[in-house]
């Protein structure tokens, strides 16, 4: 029994490395978002500090009213839901003080597309345009007293029949009957000379403007005007956003280059490769044949890593970088610990079969115990870390624990199967070729029982 392979084990860490590589070589497409630089690698989502992006700075309130914290709460909250819907991972949005806002948005290269989803006063008003001819060149606005708070959601998407990008709305239950009657009264004048039109503005400015082909009277709602995907989705997001809890000024807006940050990875890159380089040797030259196994694991565990990072996805900084060398160095320790077990097995006698079970049997608590007290500081990191809007230390955090947990599962499933599958081989005849150690004589080969490894 000790020398059986658990083949569906085997299977499942093959599948596991398997669509973890697929995933990487897998690029992803972003549909509807900005205009990148070179912010991926291995289409991993890179942060401000290795990508480059934009920097913004924004004054809110004004000399006469000055933002109260709900207020700047609600400004987080609303710009973030602007900028995460435009496919931005992980913008920074960190107030300064009681009444700035720092704006960062790795890869955007462009600030005034940027600038005008950010929006300043961002006030939304649906208006009836009066128009005085067939083609509305002289008209009047004229205020219907709904706004973005009129609104339930609003999205863009692509008409059924002819595949064209149009903008999907919903307006709120208190505002259905309203909004019915006013687009009543505008289809009646469709067949007018001068036929009126309903119009979103944003700021005082017109978002989108058209006429009414029909009454809207369930609230539910799409405006057609040959939009592209990208007008599409930035109006869909201008509308539904609504307006912000105060009005906002721009202070200072900067494209960040990412010539630092690429030296910064490369050099990274190269230590890593380099060190993992100078740690699989000594773990081959010391642990021998169970080195090899622990360079083998480690590859898988950095495969599913960098797979789940991609996949969240995770936006890689600097310290994120160092969060995953750290987990890195974790996992590696998680297989010293297991290999000086089955080293003390293999010197008293103990087959190599029955060595494995028992050093991993015993070296569970410790890499339990470990990994655990890692997981509470990387959880009192991030959560300082949210509280702070210090993306640093959030990223750091997150990298670290997700490593953590990936280590565990990286020692105690993959280096134990590939031992075992070792031990089923001719190797596991010769278990001087798995320590550094003289091999002693045979002891008797019965595994340890839970109570008598307490005991021991």
């Amino acid at each position: 029994m000790l020398r059986r392979l658990n083949w569906k084990s085997l299977l499942f860490i093959v599948v596991v490395v398997g669509l973890s590589v697929a995933a990487l070589a897998v690029q992803r497409i972003h549909i509807g978002s900005f205009d990148r630089g070179s912010d991926r690698i291995l289409g991993l989502q890179l942060g401000l500090d290795l990508a480059g992006g934009s920097h913004l700075v924004y004054q809110a309130g004004s000399e006469e009213v000055a933002p109260t914290e709900d207020n700047m709460d609600g400004l987080v909250q609303t710009i973030s839901r602007r900028i995460n819907s435009l496919g931005v991972s992980e913008p920074t949005i960190q107030r300064l003080g009681n009444d700035r806002l720092i704006i960062q948005l790795p890869g955007v290269t462009d600030i005034e597309r940027a600038k005008r989803v950010i929006g300043e006063t961002a006030s939304l008003e649906i208006v009836e345009r009066v128009c005085f001819d067939r083609a509305c060149t002289q008209l009047k606005d004229k205020p219907t007293g709904l706004t973005g708070g009129s609104l339930e959601s609003a999205a863009a998407t692509t008409d059924q029949v002819t595949e064209r990008w149009i903008i999907s709305f919903q307006m709120t239950g208190d505002a259905t009957r309203d909004f019915a009657q006013l687009t009543q009264r505008i289809f009646n004048t469709l067949n007018t000379d001068s036929p009126d039109q309903l119009a979103f503005k944003l700021d005082d400015e017109v978002l989108v403007s058209a006429v009414v082909s029909s009454p809207i009277l369930t609230g539910s709602g799409i405006i057609q005007g040959g939009f592209t995907a990208t007008e599409a989705r930035d109006i869909a997001i201008q509308i539904e956003s609504g307006r912000l809890p105060v009005p906002i000024s721009g202070l200072s807006t900067q494209v960040v280059a990412p010539s630092l940050g690429e030296q910064s990875l490369r050099e990274s890159l190269i230590a890593g490769i380099i060190g993992f380089a100078l740690v699989v040797f000594f773990m081959a030259a010391y642990y021998r044949m169970s080195g090899v196994v622990a360079g083998l694991a480690l590859l898988c565990y950095i495969a599913i890593v960098l797979a789940v990072f991609k996949l969240l996805p995770v936006t890689l900084s600097l310290a994120g970088v160092a969060g995953f060398i750290l987990s890195l160095g974790m996992a590696l320790d998680a297989n010293v610990l297991i290999f000086e077990r089955v080293k003390e097995e293999l010197r008293i006698g103990r087959s190599l079969a029955l060595a494995i079970q028992i050093g991993f049997n015993r070296a569970w608590s410790s890499i339990r115990d470990s990994n655990v007290s890692t997981l509470i500081t990387a959880a009192i990191l991030f959560f300082f870390g949210q509280q702070s809007a210090n993306t640093a230390v959030t990223g750091f955090a997150v990298t670290l624990s997700l490593g953590v947990l990936i280590s565990m599962f990286s020692a105690i499933t993959i280096s134990r199967n590939f031992m075992v599958l070792m031990a089923v081989t001719p190797l596991g005849r010769m278990p001087k070729l798995f320590t550094p150690e003289s091999v002693h004589g045979r002891a008797p080969e019965t595994p340890r029982t839970p109570a008598a490894e307490r005991g021991a």
